[in-house]
């Protein structure tokens, strides 16, 4: 059975949310902690599937608190509650891991979203964790002061500092300012730590807000990948590489076929773009089928359709277990857009 652990300060409220989970107790198992610290402990000593904390704790809050699972238990889901999160905050958290619930909120919805986050088969091997962008909103939400480092998969590390919620500077790989603070977003997830201080001494060289810099570097992030597919010669340095896809089209109206090409591929999601007639069209429906040429053999088809009559790229995404098990971790497609996927 799965263990679920809730941290927060305030015994009424977790004494209610856990009242709330009774009638879940065959799913899953609610351990519970009191603030920050007492859920290191809780952590350090069993396995957990689902962090609840709040954001606001005492002697160790929300956000150090996930900082450290980030570094240490980083196959941890994670929730985060705050009476804080407005709907502008929302709409910029990409759908990590992460799920914000606004204090206060309908306790007998949390059951089912608990149930669906657990329920996820995720492939052995994915990279878990906490995007950079959640983080950095939301040390803007709570308005820290605060110096925040986070190491990349690639061993590179970037440095933050925020004033009161406002980013001041940012060092990334021998860039400063907000060339830094963008090529930091652009790397995704990492591990945190992030130190409280009580005030900051360094130039400020970043003048524009949060959210204005997650959309350049969302900017950045699609055209790094267009540039990528124009680029014929392939970077061998990644696992992701390894692959020989082919595979063809198969236009159910009418029986057009022809050829899949690979336009981008990475540890989580593929690019295909199809060669395919002048006489194609918005809504028309294909069915794409193709080989993993691996070590494992296997083929797959998938319906999709066509978005628009200029634009014949399909997105795909690989997460679910049963896909992955067979092929490797290339293999369920979602029609996702390229800020979505890469």
């Amino acid at each position: 059975m799965k263990n679920v652990l809730i941290a927060d300060d305030d015994p009424v409220f977790l004494r209610l949310l856990v009242n709330s989970l009774k009638e879940y107790q065959h799913e899953f198992k609610v351990l519970t902690a009191k603030d920050g610290k007492e859920a290191m402990f809780v952590l350090s000593n069993e396995p957990i599937s689902l962090l609840i904390t709040d954001i606001i704790m005492p002697e160790v809050d929300g956000l150090e608190l996930l900082a450290y699972v980030s570094e240490n238990h980083s196959a941890t889901s994670c929730y985060a509650m705050t009476a804080y999160g407005t709907p502008e905050i929302k709409k910029q958290i990409p759908r990590d891991i992460l799920k914000f619930l606004n204090k206060p909120f309908p306790m007998d919805e949390i059951g089912p979203e608990i149930l669906k986050t657990l329920k996820k088969d995720t492939p052995s091997g994915l990279i878990f964790g906490i995007s950079v962008t959640s983080f950095l909103l939301m040390l803007e939400l709570e308005k820290k002061t605060c110096l925040f480092e986070v190491t990349f998969p690639n061993e590179t590390k970037g440095l933050v500092y925020f004033k009161k919620g406002v980013i001041q500077n940012a060092v990334y790989e021998g860039l400063k300012g907000e060339e830094a603070i963008i090529a930091i977003i652009v790397q995704g997830k990492g591990k945190f730590r992030f130190k409280t201080l009580t005030e900051i001494k360094i130039p400020m060289l970043i003048t524009k807000d949060l959210t204005q810099l997650i959309t350049e570097a969302k900017s950045q992030s699609l055209n790094n990948s267009i540039n990528n597919e124009e680029n014929d010669t392939p970077d061998n340095d990644g696992p992701e590489n390894k692959l020989n896809l082919s595979g063809i089209f198969h236009k159910i109206d009418d029986g057009q076929r022809g050829k899949i090409i690979v336009m981008n591929i990475s540890r989580i999601g593929i690019q295909f773009k199809l060669e395919v007639p002048h006489s194609f069209h918005k809504d028309a429906k294909l069915i794409l089928e193709f080989t993993l040429d691996d070590k494992l053999k296997s083929e797959v088809s998938k319906e999709v359709v066509v978005q628009s009559e200029t634009d014949l790229c399909i997105n795909a995404e690989f997460s679910i277990k049963n896909h992955y098990d067979k092929l490797g971790p290339y293999l369920l497609f979602n029609n996702l857009s390229n800020q979505e996927l890469f």
